[in-house]
């Protein structure tokens, strides 16, 4: 974009950043102010040319999803797309529905995917009726399966 302070002067270039990204300022090693673009962070979007601060917010995620690790540098409300939380996957997949890691897996991390399984379980023992929506493998703790029981000692017999 050109623009000039007077119709009589040569017209300057005036810094603009694109949609999707807002301006921060830097100090040079020469102490000259030195503009530069940014992607506008996680959860919001700008979507049009200037030097002002990425102003759009995108919409609040449910309580099982995040836009944590999301792409950055959105452009309207639409790229807004938030992925489902550790401890959730999205079922069925494309759904968009974030639901609990079912018994017997475990998701670490954010995303769609639905987690690894937990370690097989020993002898007598079932991941059927443990608590879904685990974070961490050390959290896979099998129970005794129908018919077994606990001797104290955490062995299914």
């Amino acid at each position: 974009v050109e623009t000039s302070t007077t119709p009589s002067t040569t017209p300057q270039c005036e810094f603009q950043c694109i949609a999707g990204h807002q301006p921060t300022i830097t100090i040079s090693d020469y102490g000259l102010f030195d503009p530069e673009c940014e992607p506008c962070p996680v959860g919001t979007y700008k979507d049009a040319v200037g030097n002002y601060a990425c102003d759009g917010v995108c919409p609040s995620p449910t309580s099982t999803e995040t836009y944590e690790g999301t792409a950055t540098g959105l452009t309207q409300e639409s790229d807004c797309d938030p992925t489902c939380k550790a401890g959730y996957y999205e079922n069925p997949p494309g759904s968009e529905i974030c639901e609990k890691t079912p018994a017997g897996k475990y998701k670490p991390t954010i995303g769609d995917a639905e987690g690894p399984d937990c370690p097989p379980p020993g002898v007598g023992e079932t991941y059927a009726t443990t608590s879904p929506g685990l974070t961490a493998v050390g959290q896979c703790d099998p129970v005794c399966a129908q018919g077994y029981f606990e001797d104290g000692e955490d062995n299914c017999v």
